[in-house]
């Protein structure tokens, strides 16, 4: 059996999942299925009326993104979701993140979370909004002043405002960054193109909202 290359960030919420009696890994299951589409762990987490066992909200949290990230990658791979979760599981034992008592009520607890249908869906949903060679991370704006000096450079004979616009995205997995210099008649223009957007999306949304469809893509909404 081919174990799978458990990301070190995932370990600590498999690990509590691993941790947890039968009966708190129970309430967990029935928490996440009384729950809406998950797209954001945070909120999810935030929605639980309790938490199992000692288990805080972060690693609720936790839980949960791993969950998705799993169920995400289970999805793109050619393999049965049994086999999957054998080879996950292989891999936690073999990295001892997890006790070799406790792999086989694992492997039963990871079945039964990654098939839970807010978890599945709301994986799905961020997969294809996010399913782009470039994806938005962040951006900034880093406004100067320059000063604008004579011929003989003796004086300042004005200066002008310049924006450096810092975009942070993902390319192929990987964090990229572009900078583009702009002037106040550029921002007017983005803040234009962005509110036209804004007004689309209102629009598509309101349509979506009419014909009863749910709108996986925003958090606030589910």
């Amino acid at each position: 059996m081919v174990a799978l290359n458990i990301p070190e960030r995932f370990k600590p919420a498999l690990k509590k999942v691993a941790s947890l009696s039968d009966n708190d890994a129970a309430v967990l299951q029935a928490a996440l299925e009384r729950l809406p589409v998950v797209r954001n762990p945070e909120k999810a987490a935030s929605r639980l009326a309790s938490h199992p066992g000692d288990l805080t909200t972060q690693d609720v949290e936790s839980i949960i993104a791993v969950l998705g990230a799993l169920a995400s990658l289970r999805a793109n791979l050619p393999v049965s979701p049994s086999k999957f979760v054998d080879e996950l599981c292989e891999g936690l034992l073999g990295s001892n993140v997890v006790e070799e008592d406790k792999g086989g009520s694992l492997k039963r607890r990871l079945l039964s979370l990654l098939d839970t249908e807010s978890v599945v869906i709301g994986a799905k949903a961020r997969e294809i909004q996010r399913e782009h060679q470039n994806v938005f991370m962040g951006a900034r704006v880093y406004s100067d002043l320059r000063p604008v000096f004579s011929g003989a450079a003796q004086s300042i004979a004005g200066a002008v405002v310049v924006h450096n616009f810092r975009l942070a995205y993902m390319y192929q997995n990987e964090p990229c960054e572009l900078y583009v210099a702009m002037d106040d008649e550029d921002l007017d223009t983005l803040q234009k193109v962005i509110a036209r957007a804004q007004a689309k999306s209102k629009t598509m949304t309101d349509l979506m909202r009419r014909a009863e469809i749910i709108d996986l893509g925003r958090d606030d909404e589910n």
